[in-house]
């Protein structure tokens, strides 16, 4: 007689059970590791967005924090959201009728803080330099880490004084 007996079928289902509970640690590493990536991939496109504008243009390019999405602030720190903005009047905060070009909301599963002049904005000049409102050279890094499954792996996006981005590993604290 062909067929299963009940015995083969409940011995495959534990091995199959042992089998996925053993890649479960693994698959959830991979999602954060992903989620971690996507985040610091596009807060670099962003950084090297307001590089290009900045050259396209001809004029300062600041990217700064922002609650509102419309006015800078020195509170908090990146994960509340940025604005990218036309800095006509070289100030680095964003003033009057100065023209947004974009604004991103909170990134509440992250959390990303910049070092030195970076924890509050980054400021590229028509060349695609980085520079601070007295015109000193600017380099920072900014630190990604995920909220969510609280591991020590992190991203960093560190932008040299030439205005490159470059996203490296690190770790949260």
């Amino acid at each position: 007689m062909a067929g299963f007996t009940l015995f083969n079928l409940m011995l495959t289902l534990a091995i199959l059970s042992i089998l996925a509970m053993i890649s479960m640690p693994n698959l959830k590493q991979m999602v954060a590791a992903s989620r971690l990536a996507s985040a610091a991939n596009g807060f670099a496109g962003t950084l090297n967005m307001a590089r290009s504008e900045a050259a396209k243009r001809g004029v300062r390019v600041t990217l700064c924090k922002s609650a509102d999405g419309a006015t800078c602030t020195l509170a908090g720190n990146w994960s509340q959201g940025w604005i990218l903005f036309q800095d006509d009047d070289n100030s680095c905060i964003r003033t009057g009728g100065e023209p947004l070009i974009q604004a991103s909301a909170a990134q509440a599963k992250f959390t990303i803080t910049g070092s030195g002049t970076g924890a509050n904005y980054i400021s590229y000049i028509p060349t695609g330099m980085t520079k601070t409102a007295s015109n000193a050279f600017l380099a920072t890094t900014f630190k990604i880490c995920d909220n969510a499954y609280g591991g020590a792996t992190g991203r960093q996006v560190v932008v040299s004084a030439s205005g490159r981005a470059r996203i490296a590993t690190g770790s949260c604290p």
